[in-house]
């Protein structure tokens, strides 16, 4: 492995930076969270150089922009209840962050099947036993799946507006959609709050983080479904993104 150091070298290398950034957001970390945050992190960038799971290759910008960036998600992750379903999880970002901090059952969803099969040796290898991983169209998952989660969590996925679009046939009534942005433009919030309104979501709150090291800013945001959606959902795959509510 060209570049990295064995894990256990790794894990110790980097953990007081790891716990020091996840401070500085609020968020705590103990020992065991701490070296299966980061081994997590030497499994991707390990398996990074067969299958391409991310741009980002140093550890120091991964653990930024990875790890502590999923940590934001956890104080209203931790305030929705229920499975959850982490959509276009990529190399479990933030939905196997979410399940070492706050285990519970869920399901890592992305229709590129390496990047499952990549996932599924990362919860093998931290034994992380209730999460299911899934290669699969969202809009097609939806047909299966019906208000099935209650807690559905977004990354760097889509515009605002497709999302909830996307998590609105998956949710139970009650169930929150949590969506981080690098870049949220007053017309994105805008058009997602009217789509919102058209899918019978309310807004429940909009937070701004800065990441450590002037890593860039996010925008985290959480949506309760409260009623019906006034559009027949899921449509066909592709739809939401070619042609948004």
């Amino acid at each position: 492995m060209s570049g990295l150091p064995e894990k256990d070298l790794f894990v110790a290398r980097y953990a007081a930076r790891l716990r020091a950034e996840a401070a500085s957001v609020g968020v705590v970390i103990d020992d065991l969270q701490c070296t299966q945050l980061l081994t997590h992190l030497w499994l991707v960038l390990s398996a990074n150089e067969q299958v391409n799971l991310t741009a980002i290759t140093s550890p120091e910008e991964a653990i930024t922009k990875h790890v502590v960036d999923s940590l934001l998600f956890l104080k209203p992750y931790r305030e929705g209840a229920g499975r959850y379903l982490d959509m276009g999880t990529g190399a479990g970002y933030p939905g196997i962050v979410l399940e070492i901090m706050e285990p519970r059952p869920g399901v890592l969803l992305d229709s590129r099947n390496k990047k499952i099969d990549a996932c599924r040796r990362f919860c093998d290898e931290l034994g992380l036993v209730d999460v299911a991983c899934c290669a699969e169209r969202i809009e097609d998952h939806a047909r299966e799946h019906r208000e099935d989660y209650g807690t559905i969590t977004a990354r760097a996925l889509a515009p605002l507006g497709v999302i909830l679009e996307y998590a609105q046939p998956l949710l139970t009534p009650g169930g929150y959609v949590i969506a981080s942005k690098g870049s949220l433009s007053g017309e994105e919030l805008k058009h997602g709050s009217e789509v919102a309104e058209l899918l019978g979501f309310e807004g429940v709150s909009c937070e701004t983080f800065q990441l450590p090291r002037g890593a860039g800013k996010r925008e985290i945001l959480v949506y309760r479904k409260v009623g019906d959606s006034s559009v027949r959902l899921p449509r066909k795959a592709g739809m939401a993104t070619k042609r948004p509510l």
